[in-house]
């Protein structure tokens, strides 16, 4: 099925009008985790590290 003129307009419309999540100001919408950002920085890096060396481990497994 192909959109019409009429349903790309409305899309065309609602992507001009400011969000209702984001600022008045067009600013991006805030983070909605309840974690504190001292958390996230601990835990982000832990993470960041553990992927690649899960990602080198299983490179790695397919080789041999």
């Amino acid at each position: 099925m192909q959109p019409n003129a009429c349903v790309i307009r409305k899309v065309k419309e609602d992507m001009a009008k400011p969000s209702a999540e984001s600022g008045a100001n067009g600013e991006f919408p805030q983070r909605r985790n309840d974690l504190p950002p001292e958390i996230i920085e601990i835990i982000w890096p832990a993470l960041q590290v553990g992927g690649l060396s899960g990602t080198c481990f299983a490179s790695l497994d397919a080789v041999e």
